[in-house]
């Protein structure tokens, strides 16, 4: 019996070399998926960093139900894109503020 059983694995080896090699292979490719994805997370987490160093806050307006949920603050005319400068002195007077600065991202593109 013992000598049947040994005689089996030794006939089957390569079915065993196969599995051994395959399931080598699986984990390799998922640990190579693995490092390159974090490795694309932690390069996005530095240019976002880099973007907004220096910035402590963002002032956006209160969603616009006429214009579909665009958020537009008082003093921003959309079609020229054009921003009132009272808003940003009304900010930098705000208590906390050291410095304000303008700048108009266009989300979506002006109704005209």
């Amino acid at each position: 019996m013992i000598r049947r059983a040994a005689r089996s694995l030794w006939l089957g080896r390569g079915r065993y070399v196969l599995t051994f090699v395959g399931i080598v292979l699986s984990a390799s490719f998922l640990n190579a998926t693995l490092t390159l994805v974090e490795s694309a997370g932690q390069g996005n987490d530095a240019i976002v960093a880099s973007a907004r160093a220096g910035i402590d806050a963002v002032v956006t307006g209160a969603p616009d139900p006429q214009a579909d949920g665009q958020r537009t603050p008082p003093g921003l005319n959309l079609n020229d894109g054009t921003l009132d400068a009272s808003l940003v002195t009304a900010v930098a007077a705000a208590p906390g503020v050291a410095e304000a600065g303008a700048v108009i991202r266009r989300d979506r593109p002006a109704r005209g």
